[in-house]
């Protein structure tokens, strides 16, 4: 029925990574994050592909229990035992341009750069889903950049440090953040020994800066980066800070230096920024961020 009705056929997990890193996707639809999840939470996952004419496989899906996409906001039920920093924001699914797609199963964070290629699919009807993405650097007006620098130059005089992720161990990062973590909400992280095992699996994709004052970790931004042939996509996940630093202004010295380095590094590679915040549920994602909607399949 879903090859006669939608044009899909069942395919391989290799197929689906081939599919991935033939036309990107973002952490969340990850091959390897997605049968991480397979076998550690035991999700039943399949996998549906839409081919052309010649044969070519246009766009790939991966399946939780036959209803809901992969990684959906709506999957709770199956992975509310999962303590693995995985963003559930946005789902970038791996589709070629021009590729026009009918879906059968339910999924209400689809990012806005499949409103093209979804025929089943609304980005107005969502109850104002959205995604908070970090404007380009030289988007920022002369007087915030100014403002921004000063702040950065004076946690520099007072004996700051900024430090690049790839210098420690994923278990050494681990434990900056948990730290950091508390110090900033109050409670231990949850799943430290989960986190240890995901980054550590995954720790190609840690990205950025660890902030030191005077020899001692106070700001972290734990970010997860992903390359496509088109963007490259960062997931700011949560945020370790040292409030007795907060004179100093630490996290927004972090979020100006990582948004500058990705600024930096997307522009070297000729390729679209994507450094995502999250949902909009808080008010300073304002000052760094612009709201895109997300999408929803409408069922049948």
């Amino acid at each position: 029925m879903l090859k006669k009705f939608c044009g899909l056929e069942e395919i391989t997990p290799a197929i689906y990574q081939t599919c991935w890193e033939r036309y990107g996707g973002n952490l969340s639809t990850h091959p390897g994050v997605l049968a991480w999840q397979e076998q550690e939470l035991r999700i039943h996952t399949r996998y549906f592909g839409r081919t052309d004419a010649q044969g070519n496989v246009t766009a790939a899906i991966s399946v939780w229990d036959n209803r809901h996409i992969a990684g959906d906001s709506k999957t709770a039920h199956l992975t509310r035992d999962c303590k693995f920093p995985i963003s559930r924001d946005e789902l970038i699914l791996p589709v070629r341009n021009g590729t026009r797609l009918v879906l059968p199963w339910k999924c209400r964070i689809l990012s806005d750069l499949h409103r093209e290629h979804l025929l089943n699919g609304t980005w107005r009807i969502n109850a104002g889903r959205a995604i908070c993405l970090a404007r380009d650097i030289n988007a920022f007006n002369r007087k915030f950049r100014k403002n921004r620098e000063r702040e950065l130059r004076t946690f520099l005089e007072q004996g700051g440090e900024i430090r690049d992720v790839g210098t420690f161990s994923p278990s050494e990062l681990t434990d900056i953040y948990a730290e950091l973590f508390y110090r900033r909400w109050g409670v231990p992280l949850a799943g430290l020994e989960e986190h240890k095992a995901y980054l550590s699996t995954f720790s190609r994709h840690l990205w950025g800066q660890v902030l030191f004052m005077k020899g001692e970790p106070c700001a972290y931004h734990l970010v997860m980066r992903a390359e496509s042939p088109q963007w490259i996509n960062y997931d700011y996940i949560c945020t370790g800070l040292d409030l007795t630093l907060k004179h100093l202004s630490p996290g927004t010295v972090l979020t100006w230096v990582n948004i500058n380095r990705a600024t930096q590094e997307c522009q070297q590679s000729g390729k679209a920024m994507r450094y995502s915040f999250g949902k909009p549920t808080a008010d300073y994602k304002k000052m760094w961020c612009q709201q895109y909607a997300l999408g929803r399949v409408l069922m049948y």
